[in-house]
C-alpha cells in the first residue's frame, strides 16, 4: 500500500500558486527533452490525453522531495508529460521505469500492475483509495476506432476516432481483483457480505466518488 502522505501533500498544496513561475531544482534528477512529436495521429479525431491542458501537480520520487510542476497524462503512450512552468515549449518526461507517484489536481497516478481473470494489467492507474485491506485504482485505456467509408453520397466517411474509457478495479490485501463499474447494480453483483449489503441498502453508488466511499467502508469494516 502507497504512503498516506500523497494524499495529504495533495490537499495541501495552495491554490494562489498555481499561476507561479515553477522552478526546477534539480530534484527531478534524469528529467529528459521530449522530441519532436510524432503526427502519426494526425488523421485520427479525438485526443490521447485523459486531459488537454497541463495540470499543476507535483512529483514525488522516493527519497526526495515533492517538486511543483504542470502534468498531463497521455493515455495513448502510457506517459505522464511534465513542463517546469505552464506556458514554457519545452516538454519532459521521466523513464518510465522510476517509481515516481505524480499528483495531479488532487488524483495520484502511479505505475503499477495487477492481475485480473489471468491477464497481467499493467501501466499507469489512478489510486482513488489506498487503505490497509483494500485499494481502488482506475486504468484508463485508449482505443482507435476504425476509419469508416461512406457507403453512399448521403453519408461522410467516418474518420478513426481515438476514444479514452476507464476500468475500476478494487484489489484486496492479498491481491484479490474484482472489477467493476461504477453502477449500483454491478457493485451489489460483486459484493455480497453483511457490511457490503449493509452500506449498499442506504449508499447508493452513481460516481467514482461514490465507489471510493464504498471502498473505505470495506477497508474499515473487513
Amino acid at each position: 500500500m502507497k504512503k498516506v502522505f500523497i494524499l495529504f501533500f495533495g490537499m495541501v498544496i495552495s491554490l494562489s500558486s498555481v499561476n507561479a513561475q515553477v522552478i526546477n531544482d534539480g530534484g527531478l534528477e534524469g528529467l529528459q527533452l521530449m522530441t519532436a512529436i510524432s503526427d502519426k495521429l494526425g488523421k485520427v479525431h479525438g485526443s490521447p490525453y485523459l486531459e488537454d491542458e497541463f495540470q499543476y501537480g507535483s512529483v514525488i520520487i522516493p527519497g526526495k522531495r515533492s517538486i511543483n510542476v504542470f502534468l498531463r497524462y497521455n493515455v495513448q503512450d502510457e506517459n505522464i508529460e511534465i513542463k517546469t512552468q505552464k506556458n514554457s515549449q519545452e516538454i519532459y518526461f521521466l523513464p518510465g521505469n522510476r517509481e515516481v507517484v505524480y499528483n495531479i489536481q488532487n488524483e495520484t497516478f502511479l505505475v503499477d500492475e495487477i492481475r485480473y481473470d489471468g491477464k497481467r494489467i499493467a501501466g499507469y492507474f489512478i489510486e482513488h483509495y489506498d487503505g490497509e485491506n483494500y485499494r481502488l485504482l482506475e486504468k484508463p485505456e485508449s482505443r482507435i476506432s476504425d476509419a469508416v467509408q461512406a457507403k453512399s453520397s448521403y453519408e461522410k466517411d467516418k474518420p478513426a476516432e481515438i476514444k479514452i474509457n476507464s476500468e475500476f478495479y478494487i484489489v484486496d490485501a492479498q491481491g484479490n481483483v474484482e472489477n467493476v463499474r461504477v453502477k449500483h447494480r454491478d457493485v451489489r453483483k460483486v459484493f455480497k457480505s453483511k457490511a457490503a449489503k449493509d452500506f449498499l441498502s442506504s449508499n447508493k453508488i452513481k460516481s467514482k466518488e461514490d465507489l471510493a466511499s464504498f471502498v473505505a467502508f470495506l477497508d474499515k469494516n473487513s
